[in-house]
């Protein structure tokens, strides 16, 4: 019995260490084809900058495979929502735009 005790505690702090998809995104991401910096915060906010405009607002991790974004280019002004693909593999992110456009971005921050 101690055994299968042990086995199963394993597991399940194993399963508790996992990073889940909210904690994955978490940092600082850079798309070189666009120069474009996007940071993503524990606390569900977002900003993305070019170097020239900024925009800001807040993500949710949907499911395994999609991010909703909401972003506005100032407080008080219009938010813009949209619904997005994304694939995590390391520090890679793929992020895909429902006409199918990929953007490929890599984590700048550990």
């Amino acid at each position: 019995m101690s055994r299968l005790f042990l086995v199963l505690a394993t597991a399940l702090l194993i399963a508790g260490c996992a990073e889940s998809p909210e904690d994955s995104v978490i940092g600082v991401w850079f798309d070189t084809d666009e120069d474009v910096t996007v940071q993503f915060f524990k606390d569900g906010m977002i900003i993305v900058d070019d170097g020239e405009n900024s925009l800001s607002g807040d993500y949710q991790i949907m499911d395994e495979d999609r991010i909703r974004l909401s972003l506005s280019p100032s407080p008080g002004s219009e938010v813009a929502s949209i619904v997005v693909g994304y694939k995590l593999s390391g520090d890679r992110l793929v992020l895909i735009a429902p006409d199918g456009d990929r953007t490929t971005m890599i984590r700048t921050d550990p």
